[in-house]
């Protein structure tokens, strides 16, 4: 899959969240620690609401991966932004049922990665 760096995106109009956001956040310390430039073209809440905005021509967005794009549109992964982990969190104390152990092991099998 074709990746882009960072810095091809110098100057580049985005739609974006609020202020405050997480991900508002995480671009902004990103493009600043690659000393890149961007602007805000506007900002949208939700990932559907941005996706929408950028169909319409009003901007590019970067969106979480798991994301459903439409086929009008295209994705492509930038190498600097950091990955993005998930944790299975429960008390140490708790038992789990027959249920949840089973998604525990399949979330440990995933992290591991496929086995070669």
């Amino acid at each position: 899959m074709q990746k882009i760096s960072l810095a091809q995106l110098n100057g580049v109009e985005l739609i974006v969240p609020p202020l405050g956001r997480p991900h508002r956040e995480t671009l902004a310390r990103t493009f600043r620690q690659h000393q890149v430039a961007w602007k805000v073209a506007l900002e949208a809440s939700g990932w559907e609401l941005m996706i929408h905005f950028v169909n319409l021509g009003l901007g590019a967005a970067i969106i979480n991966g798991c994301c459903r794009i439409p086929k009008s549109l295209r994705a492509i992964p930038i190498r600097e932004f950091p990955a993005v982990s998930y944790y299975l969190l429960s008390k140490r104390t708790l038992e789990f049922s027959t249920e949840q152990e089973r998604l525990y092991n399949l979330i440990k099998a995933e992290a591991r990665g496929p086995e070669v």
